[in-house]
C-alpha cells in the first residue's frame, strides 16, 4: 500500500501541507477555538488515512534519530538490568519524545576492531548507554572511545560519562548503624566473590572497605567471611556454610550482607534452622532496589536508586550529545537505609 502524504491530508482537510506539517509535528500550537478544532480535524484525517511519519526523513532534517541505544554483554553478569533502572530509562525519554533501542553482543563483538565500530556505525541512534559493569575489556572500552559516539556508562565507575552509587559510603553507613545499636561483633559477608575473579564490578571492593571503614574507626576487630576458593559459593552450600559460623559460640550478632539472595536469604535460613531469631540474635543489613521478606522479617536494606541512576544516566546522555566533546563528571548516587524488620539493638 502507498504510504500516505502530506498532500493527500492536506487536500482531504482543505488546508496547506504547511499547515498540516505543523500539526503532525506538534509545532502548531493554537489557542482560538476554531484553530484548535481544525487542528484536531487535521489529526482526525491522518489517522483515518493511516499516515505514518517518515522517521527517515525527519532525522535528515535535524540531524538526530532522536533515540539511544542500551549496549549490554549477553552474558547476564556483566551487566545487571535492574527493572527500576529500566523504568527511569523509558520514562526520561519518553518525557523528551525519544526512543529506546536495545542491542546484546557478544564477547568478540564487543572486542573486535571491525565488528563493534561497525555495529556503532549502522546503530541508528544519537548516544549510547552502555550496561557493562563486570570483567570490562579495556580494548572494548578504547574501541567505544575511539568511535566517538556519545557514551554514558551505567553502574560503572570510571573517570567522567558515567554514573554510578556510593557503596563506599553506603556499606559504612550500614555498619555504622548497627555500631550504634550497641552491635561489636559484626561480620561482613560475600559468598559471591572470591580472590580469583577478575575485573569484579566496584560495589565488590567498596562494600567490603565501607564495612572495615567503619569497624576501624569504632575500634572494633573486623571478620570477613567470604568463599576463599573459585568465584563464589555454590547455591547448595551456602545455607551449610552459614550454619558453621552461626553455630560457633563466637558467631557474630550482626552482618553486614553483600547481596540479598546469595548471602542474606541463606544466612536467614541458617538462623532459623538453628533456633536463631532475627533480629534479636543476629541483626542483618545488605544491598538492594528493592525490599527483600521471602522468609518472613523484611531484611534491613540500602536501597539503591537505580531508577534515579536511570533517569540520571540519560539527561547526562542528552547533554553529551549536545557537547560531544564534553566531558561529563562521574556522578555518584547515595543510598538510603532502611532497617525494616532485621536491625535492633543486640540481646
Amino acid at each position: 500500500m502507498a504510504q500516505v502524504t502530506l498532500k493527500q491530508i492536506a487536500l482531504d482537510a482543505d488546508v496547506s501541507e504547511m499547515t498540516v506539517s505543523k500539526v503532525l509535528s506538534g509545532r502548531y500550537q493554537p489557542t482560538q477555538r476554531r484553530a484548535i478544532q481544525r487542528a484536531e480535524h487535521i489529526r482526525k484525517i491522518a489517522m483515518k488515512l493511516g499516515y505514518q511519519p517518515n522517521a527517515a526523513a525527519k532525522a535528515i532534517r535535524s540531524g538526530r534519530f532522536g533515540a539511544i541505544s542500551l549496549l549490554m554483554s549477553v552474558k547476564p553478569y556483566r551487566g545487571a538490568l535492574f527493572s527500576k533502572m529500566l523504568i527511569g530509562i523509558t520514562d526520561t525519554l519518553a518525557e523528551r519524545d525519544m526512543k529506546l533501542t536495545m542491542a546484546r553482543l557478544a564477547d568478540d563483538q564487543l572486542t573486535d576492531a571491525a565488528k563493534l565500530p561497525m555495529f556503532l556505525r549502522e546503530t541508528c541512534c544519537d548516544g549510547m548507554l552502555v550496561n557493562y559493569t563486570d570483567d570490562v575489556p579495556e580494548q572494548m572500552v578504547d574501541l567505544i572511545d575511539a568511535h566517538r559516539l556519545p557514551a554514558v556508562w551505567v553502574n560503572t565507575q570510571r573517570e567522567h560519562d558515567c554514573v554510578s552509587m556510593d557503596d563506599l559510603n553506603a556499606s559504612s553507613h550500614a555498619t555504622q548503624q548497627l555500631i550504634e545499636l550497641g552491635h561489636k561483633q559484626i561480620a561482613y559477608v560475600d559468598y559471591t566473590h572470591g580472590p580469583t575473579k577478575v575485573n569484579p564490578h566496584y560495589s565488590v571492593a567498596y562494600r567490603r572497605e565501607g564495612y572495615e571503614q567503619a569497624m576501624r574507626e569504632a575500634g572494633l576487630p573486623s571478620r570477613q567471611i567470604r568463599c576463599q576458593e573459585g568465584r563464589l559459593v555454590p547455591a547448595n552450600k551456602r545455607v551449610a556454610l552459614s550454619r558453621s559460623w552461626l553455630s560457633r559460640p563466637d558467631r557474630p550478632t550482626a552482618v553486614v550482607c553483600y547481596g540479598p539472595s546469595n548471602e542474606a536469604l541463606p544466612i536467614m535460613h541458617a538462623a532459623m534452622m538453628l533456633g536463631l531469631d532475627v533480629p534479636r540474635d543476629l541483626s542483618l543489613i545488605t544491598f538492594g532496589e528493592n525490599h527483600v521478606e521471602l522468609l518472613g522479617p523484611s531484611i534491613g536494606m540500602m536501597i539503591q536508586p537505580t531508577e534515579m541512576m536511570g533517569r540520571h544516566a540519560v539527561e547526562m546522555l542528552i547533554q553529551k550529545i549536545a557537547n560531544p566533546t564534553q566531558n561529563m563528571p562521574h556522578e555518584k548516587l547515595a543510598l538510603t537505609f532502611d532497617p525494616c524488620q532485621t536491625v535492633v539493638r543486640p540481646r
